[in-house]
């Protein structure tokens, strides 16, 4: 671990934190377009200790400014994440980054910096600066918040604008991280898996990995860093975080709803995320409805028409990594076509009543490699074009619990990166582009499925009616709403070859 002294600015070495004599000051922050690196830091060399200007006067100005500031408050040593990390060193950035969640927390105090919070425009106004400042929504800046015991906040020109514990409540509302975590009244392992990811609900990193490994402390599970992996970071979280935790609320992401007869399942598309156990970043994770999931191992006591005394409810959800899936061992019951998993979870609803949530599941309609092992997708319950929701709770007067068998059952649930997407079930492998005609045109599938969201391309049919000249190429697309294929829409695309128009 790399430190600044805080008089000179120079980079000395410790071989762990707790080491450290005196402790040490941190700093949370932003970074912004310049900032001083590694490289650009001088080591501490005790024999040109008297020879060379110090360091500090010719630092950056964060750099040079929180360093007087730590040293006012007695601190000797600083960490920077800008200048304190090898970067050019793989081994090195990695071992920081699973160790960042221990630097904060065992810091003597945390500087939180705000380059865009001015101190005379400093207020608890929820339109103010503090709370739209860049630093509330930043990656990072999530497990620094929660990890230091000690957080004062440092306005843009170098002012002290209060702790912490001081705006606990307010930074309550803008971060929707509970007081009781910023009061280090409650641990953070105290909140259910979707709790905390719904912490880092639309926060931003300027690397898509990061969004996942700014998350390792939180959940407290270490994993190599691959940049250039994109997406596959988050899956790769979640993967750990299945293995250290009997925690179903991971999967307790997207839509909640409650469940009513007149409702009817969607089917699932293999070219769909919503259809696949994992979630694909913490903005599936949104704090209305996964911020109020609590992991509720006891949840089925409410329900006094299922029998509490058999051994078989006692069981312990689990999960195992499979390459054909998540082998899952969960409480279900069939209702139907679906298969309704139960979370291990209670939902606390907008009418304050604590619902049990279940996960919608249906076979997959593929054939299975092995009929003894169907894979299953998550589904949605819709009705008409409405948005469907994957997780349902249920409270004791909703069904007749006593006309349904509830058991335990291991199956197979689909992850998306495992899963072969057939043919059937697959966008056509093909960019919209007509090679034939002289001026090409190209239109990307990014831009159709975010114009025409929910639709999906069905076909590329033959032009039937008469065409003069090169013939234009046609794009069907239908839209499903769950009950059946309700749309259709068509796109004849051409170039006209008259010199002039009639």
């Amino acid at each position: 671990m790399w430190l600044l002294s805080t008089d000179r600015a120079e980079l000395h070495y410790f071989t762990d934190p707790e080491t450290v004599p005196g402790s040490y000051a941190i700093l949370s922050h932003v970074w912004g377009k310049k900032e001083q690196l590694f490289h650009q830091t001088p080591k501490y060399d005790e024999d040109l200790l008297l020879q060379r200007p110090n360091a500090r006067d010719a630092a950056s100005k964060k750099v040079r400014q929180i360093c007087i500031i730590a040293q006012q408050d007695r601190f000797r040593w600083l960490w920077d994440d800008t200048c304190c990390i090898n970067k050019d060193s793989s081994a090195e950035l990695s071992e920081a980054i699973n160790s960042m969640y221990r630097y904060y927390s065992l810091a003597a105090v945390c500087y939180a910096y705000l380059a865009d919070v001015p101190s005379n425009r400093f207020s608890c106004d929820p339109e103010g600066p503090f709370a739209k400042s860049r630093w509330q929504m930043h990656g990072w800046t999530l497990q620094e918040l929660i990890a230091a015991p000690v957080v004062k906040l440092i306005s843009s020109d170098w002012q002290k604008l209060g702790t912490k514990m001081r705006h606990a409540r307010f930074l309550s509302r803008i971060t929707n991280i509970p007081v009781e975590v910023l009061l280090m009244d409650k641990p953070v392992t105290s909140f259910s898996i979707a709790q905390r990811m719904s912490w880092a609900y639309k926060r931003e990193t300027t690397r898509v990995e990061d969004r996942a490994y700014s998350l390792m402390g939180i959940f407290a599970v270490n994993m190599t860093t691959i940049y250039g992996e994109g997406e596959r970071a988050f899956q790769r979280l979640q993967e750990e975080i299945m293995e250290q935790s009997i925690d179903p609320s991971l999967f307790a992401w997207g839509s909640f709803s409650g469940m009513s007869s007149h409702e009817r399942s969607a089917g699932h598309e293999h070219t769909k995320y919503e259809s696949y156990l994992l979630a694909r970043s913490p903005d599936d994770f949104n704090p209305s409805d996964s911020g109020r999931t609590r992991f509720l191992p006891n949840a089925f006591r409410s329900l006094t028409h299922i029998d509490l005394h058999s051994s078989r409810m006692k069981e312990i959800p689990t999960f195992t990594m499979t390459p054909y899936g998540c082998l899952c061992r969960l409480m279900c019951f069939g209702f139907g076509e679906l298969t309704l998993a139960w979370m291990g979870c209670g939902w606390d609803g907008f009418e304050g009543e604590t619902r049990s949530l279940w996960l919608l599941l249906r076979r997959c309609q593929d054939p299975p490699p092995d009929e003894s092992k169907p894979l299953y997708h998550c589904v949605a319950l819709s009705t008409g074009y409405r948005q469907g929701s994957r997780l349902v709770g249920l409270s004791e007067a909703d069904w007749p619990w006593a006309s349904f068998t509830l058991r335990p059952q291991e199956l197979y649930i689909a992850l998306w990166h495992t899963t072969p997407k057939g043919q059937a079930s697959s966008p056509i492998p093909l960019v919209l582009q007509h090679e034939r005609i002289r001026t090409p045109f190209r239109i990307t599938w990014e831009s159709v499925s975010a114009a025409f969201d929910g639709w999906k391309l069905e076909s590329t049919p033959t032009v039937e009616f008469d065409w003069d000249g090169e013939a234009p190429i046609a794009f069907c697309f239908l839209r499903y709403d769950g009950l059946a294929q309700q749309s259709t829409l068509w796109f004849v695309l051409g170039v006209c070859d008259l010199a002039e128009p009639r």
